[in-house]
């Protein structure tokens, strides 16, 4: 994320750079989503032995996530890139809660979208970008499928 957001200041503005950020963070966040996270308590033998408290998937996505967003303002690639990443890991869980993160992360990208791109071309690919990411938030994952 740092390396996403040094890249994303104005002395550097190297969006190229980001972009693999997003990249990196989404191989990680595919990853986490098709996996199971077991609960915090753990128990042995019937009795409670260890509260291991860790992020939850929604911190995650949260922490991969807002502030390169805030850091985005305007960078048409950046966004597309955030809501192609949204749409990959959407395709690899049916947990209604990740997918629920998800969602709202998408909420929060489409209205930083909105108030910053101005270029009616890249406001037609965002909304293209948008309108994949809810589908694929909507549509259960392929490999869930019974054929």
């Amino acid at each position: 994320v740092d390396m996403a957001l040094r890249a994303l200041s104005p002395s550097v503005n190297d969006t190229t750079t980001a972009v693999m950020c997003v990249d990196y963070l989404t191989a990680i966040l595919s990853r986490v989503a098709s996996r199971v996270i077991p609960s915090s308590h753990r128990h042995e033998d019937g009795e409670l032995r260890v509260i291991a408290i860790g992020p939850t998937f929604a911190t995650l996505v949260a922490e991969s996530f807002d502030q390169i967003r805030s850091s985005a303002a305007g960078n048409v690639g950046i966004i597309l890139r955030m809501l192609g990443a949204l749409q990959t890991i959407a395709g690899l869980t049916t947990n209604p809660n990740r997918r629920q993160a998800l969602r709202e992360q998408s909420q929060w990208i489409a209205e930083l979208a909105e108030r910053t791109i101005a270029s009616p071309h890249d406001r037609i690919r965002f909304v293209s970008r948008l309108a994949r990411l809810h589908e694929a938030l909507e549509t259960e994952p392929a490999y869930c499928r019974t054929w």
